[in-house]
């Protein structure tokens, strides 16, 4: 049932069976509803049936708040089907591509894509202006980040040059575990060993550094910074209790860094090794950067979050 939120006015109905899933487009103008093996689509202003797409349907049960979902302009919607993910113009709903992998992410220009293929590999592919086509750039060996139930198919650096992945191979007693760097450009590669971490949960490109900054947390947080030319990490932040989960973020001249440690907020200077806490009491704050994020002034002197009282 649709309902006009403003005065509970009822403007459609929608028989509910087969129905996995309903979702509107961004702007608000298009309704969607997702069966076993095709979408149906309706015009919020009429709900008139405009379009039913054939053989898009199967929502991801293990993750079915995000799937389908949208590039970051809206232009494409992706549909999941088994470990292959199914490109649609949410324009004109027509076929752009399929791609086989475990997991699929925009980069966000709308330029490009990574998709961790789950058999050892990490693809970098390119959209071409029109939204009507794909061509692959490169390809890593490697596989994405996962923890809990958070997926990453990698990190891709601002400029897009360098690609960071991870990778495992078993061996008599133990795991293997590697940090891969590739510059996309040159072909070289950086890799560092971390077999003494439990795998990264959260990695970042620091554009004021020119390198990756990566972060592992089992209850005790190390955030470390990684020298391609070296191939060292070096430790900025360590042993830090009651972190789990906790979001980084960082300012947009890569000088400061806000994450949560329980309920306390907590910045840090890396230019100057300081660390401090915010002068008003926000410790209401508690995870609410986790999924919303942080989100920062243009010339990053601001950080804003939601509280739980839904306060700015």
């Amino acid at each position: 049932v649709i309902i006009q939120y403003h005065d509970g006015k009822v403007l459609t109905e929608i028989p509910a069976v087969g129905i996995q899933m309903i979702f509107f487009y961004p702007d608000g103008k298009t309704l969607a509803a997702v069966f076993a093996n095709q979408t149906k689509f309706w015009n919020v202003d009429d709900f008139q049936l405009i379009d039913t797409l054939q053989g898009a349907g199967v929502a991801n049960h293990e993750r079915p708040s995000t799937f389908p979902f949208f590039s970051p302009d809206s232009s494409i919607l992706v549909f999941t089907n088994g470990n292959t993910f199914r490109l649609i113009s949410a324009i004109d709903r027509g076929y752009i591509a399929s791609i086989n992998g475990v997991d699929l992410e925009f980069t966000p220009d709308n330029k490009n894509f990574i998709v961790d293929n789950g058999s050892g590999q990490v693809n970098l592919y390119e959209i071409n202006e029109e939204r009507s086509s794909i061509s692959l750039v490169n390809s890593v060996a490697g596989m994405g980040f996962y923890w809990g139930y958070e997926k990453r198919p990698g990190f891709l650096s601002e400029d897009k040059n360098s690609l960071l992945v991870m990778k495992y191979w078993p061996y008599v007693g133990g795991w293997s575990k590697e940090i891969r760097i590739l510059d996309l450009m040159s072909g070289e590669r950086a890799v560092f060993d971390f077999a003494s971490f439990s795998p990264p949960t959260d990695a970042v490109w620091l554009a004021g550094m020119n390198k990756f900054g990566i972060l592992f947390n089992t209850g005790i947080v190390e955030f470390h910074t990684l020298d391609t030319k070296s191939e060292t990490m070096y430790q900025v932040i360590g042993e830090i209790p009651d972190a789990d989960r906790s979001e980084i973020k960082f300012t947009s001249a890569s000088d400061q860094l806000v994450y949560t440690r329980g309920d306390q907020v907590t910045i840090w200077d890396l230019d100057n090794k300081f660390y401090g806490f915010p002068k008003d009491d926000i410790s209401i704050y508690s995870a609410f950067f986790i999924g919303n994020g942080n989100d920062r002034s243009p010339d990053g002197r601001y950080q804003i979050s939601l509280s739980e009282r839904d306060n700015p």
